[in-house]
């Protein structure tokens, strides 16, 4: 088992304990605190939003990637 203290640079499957504030919240890969489908749930109602509001933004302004070139 690999440990970082990077918490983003692994993949959802690769994770199989996580504490917050010193409790434990997901263990064996199984989420203890909280009910999964009503977190899917929320999320896909979520997601299309955000990926609209990305489209406007980008159509207003340049690309994340030439703002990214433009200052580096």
């Amino acid at each position: 088992m690999a440990f970082t203290d990077r918490p983003g640079s692994g993949q959802g499957g690769d994770v199989r304990m996580s504490m917050v504030a010193g409790r434990v919240v997901v263990d064996d890969g199984q989420l203890l605190t909280g009910d999964l489908a009503a977190v899917i749930a929320e999320t896909n109602a979520t997601v299309p939003g955000l990926f609209q509001r990305r489209e406007a933004w980008l159509k207003q302004h340049r690309s994340v990637n030439a703002l990214r070139a433009a200052a580096g």
